[in-house]
């Protein structure tokens, strides 16, 4: 599980940042991005922690250890359908 979850994210963080670098060919503006991006992952990640406390108590374990491969299943579809269609350029 940790190994998959591991090379899903590596993987796909590969192939984010070559899009935002083809987006952003210029250092800083590329550098300017990663830092807004960064800022809201973290203000997200603050959420979710707070929020996740109470969905584990009301939805139990198995719910809160399902979320994570749930959700990235439901989102990696459009976007690697979107990078193989041809929508990225």
């Amino acid at each position: 599980l940790v190994l998959g979850y591991g090379l899903s994210i590596n993987f796909t963080d590969i192939i984010f940042k070559s899009i935002v670098k083809r987006q952003y060919p210029d250092p800083l503006d590329y550098q300017r991005f990663m830092g807004n991006f960064s800022s809201v992952v973290g203000l997200s990640t603050c959420i979710v922690i707070f929020l996740g406390v109470h969905a584990i108590r009301i939805l139990g374990w198995r719910m809160g250890a399902l979320a994570t491969p749930v959700v990235m299943a439901i989102l990696a579809f459009p976007y690697f359908s979107s990078i193989l269609v041809g929508l990225d350029s």
